[in-house]
Order: structure tokens, then C-alpha cells, then sequence
């Protein structure tokens, strides 16, 4: 491992944003088998989940130093996922759970939380966006990566189907 690897997983922050970029890529890659066959509403918020997880992944292969730190990448990575994050609610209209939705009922049970994890996720995403900006390297943006993937973690335990 390199010097910048060790030190990168020195911390137990970066490890769990390494995992959790891990577990969106993977995510993602079962994504596109999982919307055969998806429509209308179902079909768009998939669409949506799985460019938050093409985002994800690039950020994550910045993170990890598989490829160059390039902050307006990260500006418009970040810029991408706060847009779908503004719209996630109204990708979750009550009763579209047809397959292949992944949506469990939970979303409508607790519709508060749902909403405030995705303006959560926006607000992270806003600021990843504007930090960009200024980042010289990744160590800069790590904070907010890790924020916004412990969101989409968050979301994914409570109102996602386990794969």
C-alpha cells in the first residue's frame, strides 16, 4: 500500500466512507438489473437512485485514489445529487410500491423522517458542492463525503428493501 493508502485508512471515518461507497457502488451495479421492467414513477426514482449512485462512485474512486482529485468534478458530482435529493419526495408518491420497487411501506409510516433524510442529503450534497470550490485534494471534501453517505446509509436501513 502506498504512503497516501495508509494514511487514508488510518482513521475509522475513512474507513466507513470507504465502505459506504463500497455499498453504493455494489448498489448501483444490482440497480441496473433490478429496473427491468420498472415504469412510470417506480422507473424515474430508480433512474434517479441509481445517478446518485454513478456520482457516489466517482466521488468514492477520487476518495480512494483511483483517480485524479479534479474539484469541478466534485462540484458537479455533488451538484448532481442535491437535485435529486430536492426531488426524492415527490419520487415517493403514497402507494407506488409495484415491482420492482425497493421502497418499503416505512417511507409513508414515517414520512417526517423520510423527507428530513433527504433534505439532509441535499444540504449535504449543497455543501460538498460549494466546498468543492476551494478543495485542493480529497482530504478536503472527506467530511462531506462522509456525510452524505452515512445519509444514504441511513435511508437505505430504514425504508429500502434488504438485498
Amino acid at each position: 500500500m502506498t504512503l497516501i493508502h495508509r494514511k487514508f485508512f488510518k482513521t475509522g471515518a475513512n474507513l466507513a466512507f470507504v465502505t459506504v461507497c463500497m455499498l453504493l457502488v455494489a448498489s448501483a451495479s444490482l440497480n441496473v438489473m433490478a429496473h427491468k421492467g420498472a415504469t412510470g414513477i417506480v422507473k424515474t426514482r430508480m433512474d434517479a437512485m441509481a445517478d446518485i449512485g454513478t456520482q457516489m462512485k466517482l466521488l468514492g474512486a477520487m476518495m480512494q485514489g483511483k483517480t485524479a482529485f479534479d474539484s469541478k468534478t466534485v462540484g458537479a458530482a455533488a451538484e448532481v445529487i442535491a437535485s435529486h435529493a430536492a426531488k426524492m419526495p415527490e419520487l415517493f408518491p403514497k402507494g407506488s410500491t409495484h415491482k420492482p420497487s425497493e421502497a418499503l411501506p416505512a417511507i409513508w409510516q414515517d414520512w417526517d423522517r423520510f423527507t428530513k433524510l433527504a433534505k439532509d442529503l441535499e444540504m449535504s450534497a449543497g455543501k460538498l458542492a460549494k466546498s468543492s470550490a476551494t478543495a485542493q485534494s480529497a482530504a478536503d471534501i472527506r467530511q462531506d463525503l462522509v456525510s452524505i453517505g452515512a445519509t444514504c446509509k441511513s435511508c437505505h436501513e430504514t425504508f429500502r428493501l434488504a438485498k
